[in-house]
């Protein structure tokens, strides 16, 4: 898979894909929170160069949520 069909399968699970540097955590772009990417646009923002895909969290995504736990102590 490349990151085209990712965001696109993150599109049809009505998440909000975002472009991210390669090997990094940073947007590609400093408006991250605005773009509105679609799967008719999403060539545009996911064209062939090396990056990740992120995921916008909350209202964008239909309140998706990431949660991380730490394991208690017995």
């Amino acid at each position: 898979m490349n990151p085209l069909d990712i965001a696109l399968g993150c599109l049809e699970r009505g998440w909000h894909p975002i472009p991210v540097h390669y090997r990094e955590k940073a947007p590609i772009q400093s408006d991250w929170q605005n773009l509105e990417i679609t799967a008719e646009t999403a060539a545009q923002f996911f064209n062939g160069a090396r990056m990740n895909v992120g995921v916008q969290m909350g209202a964008k995504s239909h309140g998706l949520t990431d949660v991380a736990s730490t394991p208690r102590k017995p």
